[in-house]
């Protein structure tokens, strides 16, 4: 993730459904165009180690 965009999540700009399709939803102004859209599968992938934990987005 980048470090803006960890900034953001970190301060609950935004958050990541892993029950909805890893769904994006924006709480603050949208500037990098990800709010309603899914996370890509690369980044869930269960056999790499360095995925998504649902647990975390939970």
């Amino acid at each position: 993730m980048r470090s803006h965009i960890h900034k953001q999540f970190d301060s609950f700009s935004f958050a990541i459904d892993p029950d909805d399709n890893y769904r994006i939803t924006c709480f603050n102004e949208d500037l990098d165009g990800g709010d309603g859209r899914s996370l890509d599968p690369v980044c869930r992938n269960p056999e790499d180690e360095g995925r998504v934990v649902d647990e975390f987005l939970r």
